[in-house]
């Protein structure tokens, strides 16, 4: 009877080693099949399956009309990769057909660093870059292009730009001008919207202006000037700034240009005029950096300008 248990015992025994091994062994030939599958995407077809095929795994493709990548790149894989699969499973690769030509990408409203890149992305370059006025305020944002959006155009070509240089002006108003150099204002007639036409010694000052400070002139306008010599002092201002001039009217002008400093992005930026005993903001916006504050100030008596940048106090003028 003993003898009966231990042949049971020992055929069980027996059986149980062998499916033991059996499975640790089978386990064992699918850890060394297992392969873990690259990343190919981007990679021209005969790249991306010389990479699989290294791996031991099958490739099979499809073609996809596509202009967003060069012809005969792989834009998708599936499986993806990182996932771990068998030595032999197939990997399907989508890739794309084209003639070198892409899709113009919709430019319009970016700026030029923005523009600059989607058209890289498209393998295209920037051309012409041409600056314009125009109705509304989107200063320094692309406004028109050349050729159109979504038009086919060969890679490598270059696309023309038309960038808002702000907005047209519809009216200026006259600053006051008096007691400057002529070499200044000159200088910023552009900015001010109007032409100027001088009488006199260049070198001296501005002693009469023929149009009054305050109105309202069309761009464009003509203002005749009278300069001479030794009749008032003069300083050129420094960065632009319209120094303030004591009047010998109740009232007065000043014009404050003024040019702020550079830096990325926008900033909060308030100009506070200080008046006598009174204090009033007449400036609160954000701003970028390298804009022009153009403001003309009409007061009575000794005034202070302060300029804030972020909160933080960065100019300060007093008059005489």
């Amino acid at each position: 009877m003993w003898k009966k248990v231990r042949v049971v015992l020992l055929i069980v025994l027996s059986i149980g080693v062998f499916v033991l091994s059996g499975y640790y062994s089978v386990n064992l030939l699918l850890v060394k099949r297992e392969v873990i599958i690259p990343s190919v995407t981007g990679e021209v077809l005969e790249t991306a399956t010389s990479i699989l095929r290294k791996r031991g795994l099958k490739v099979h493709t499809e073609y996809s009309k596509t202009y967003d990548y060069p012809d005969s790149t792989v834009f998708y894989q599936h499986p993806k990769h990182g996932q771990k699969v068998l030595r032999g499973f197939p990997v399907k690769l989508y890739v794309s057909q084209n003639d070198d030509t892409t899709v113009c990408p919709d430019l319009t409203g970016l700026d030029l660093s923005n523009a600059n890149m989607s058209l890289m992305r498209m393998g295209l370059k920037i051309g012409r870059i041409i600056r314009v006025k125009g109705r509304i305020n989107l200063k320094d944002q692309i406004i028109f292009q050349s050729p159109d959006p979504f038009d086919n155009v060969r890679r490598g070509s270059e696309i023309d730009i038309y960038i808002n240089d702000g907005v047209k002006k519809k009216h200026v108003i006259v600053p006051y001008l008096l007691n400057n150099d002529l070499n200044y204002i000159s200088s910023i007639s552009e900015d001010m919207g109007l032409s100027i036409s001088a009488s006199g010694d260049p070198s001296g000052t501005v002693v009469f202006q023929g149009l009054v400070p305050g109105s309202v002139v069309r761009p464009g306008t003509i203002m005749a000037l009278e300069v001479q010599k030794g009749l008032v002092s003069s300083q050129a201002p420094e960065n632009g700034i319209n120094r303030i001039i004591p009047l010998s009217t109740d009232y007065g002008f000043y014009n404050l240009n003024f040019t702020l400093p550079n830096y990325f992005g926008t900033k909060r930026v308030k100009v506070v005029l200080h008046e006598g005993r009174s204090k009033k903001t007449i400036l609160s916006e954000k701003l970028k950096g390298g804009d022009r504050i153009n403001k003309l100030i009409k007061h009575s008596e000794k005034i202070v300008i302060k300029i804030y940048l972020g909160g933080i106090l960065i100019k300060e003028l007093r008059s005489e």
